[in-house]
């Protein structure tokens, strides 16, 4: 689901997107321990799974271009985005059992690298997902002023989100594929693997 979390700022000057980036978080939830097997997310064929999913919070500055009384509970308003500054947070979950093997640890914990490599090079995503809203209007009605700017708001923090979150899943998910199939076929250690994915990756992408 989308990390959305707007507000409305007022400030002066500095660039028109800024980035900040919390730390990388790793969560360990052993299958055994969780009461509700519907929420683990691994098959009974299955002794693990590593979920990740990368958030964006958007605070926005704007101007309000037009305020338009269309009746006595209705406002149409148009809004400017001037500056944005985007939040990124990386929370990681391994689901995995208590008897796992080794190389089922070891695996799992290649994913988690492969997203910590991401996550260290999506400032530029992020600025590109931010710059791509930067001057667009938004228009939305609603009873007052202050709620059609924040529904403008909150259309121009999914349009960030869903530029920002298709970007960085999108490379996850490429790369981790090819992690999985050079593991099933050189039967290697992670390591050079996750290397080698990344470089397949940015060979395919030309990146």
């Amino acid at each position: 689901m989308p990390i959305l979390c707007c507000l409305c700022l007022l400030s002066c000057g500095g660039d028109p997107v800024t980035v900040s980036k919390e730390p990388m978080k790793v969560d360990y939830r052993f299958i055994e321990d969780e009461p509700n097997k519907k929420r683990i997310p691994v098959t009974k064929d299955e002794e693990a799974a590593t979920l990740w999913q990368f958030g964006c919070k958007t605070d926005f500055d704007f101007d309000v271009v037009e305020r338009t009384q269309l009746g006595n509970n209705d406002w149409l308003v148009t809004i400017k985005i001037r500056r944005v500054h985007l939040t990124l947070t990386a929370p990681v979950v391994i689901w995995i059992s208590k008897t796992a093997a080794p190389e089922v640890v070891q695996h799992e914990e290649a994913h988690v690298e492969i997203c910590r490599r991401i996550y260290d090079k999506v400032n530029s995503e992020a600025l590109k997902a931010g710059n791509a809203v930067v001057t667009k209007e938004y228009q939305a009605s609603a009873p007052t002023v202050e709620k059609a700017c924040k529904l403008c708001i909150e259309r121009a923090a999914e349009d960030v989100y869903t530029r920002y979150h298709s970007a960085a899943t999108y490379a996850i998910n490429r790369v981790s594929s090819i992690f999985d199939d050079l593991e099933r076929d050189k039967k290697q250690h992670e390591k050079p693997l996750i290397d080698e994915a990344f470089s397949k990756y940015r060979r395919t992408e030309n990146r």
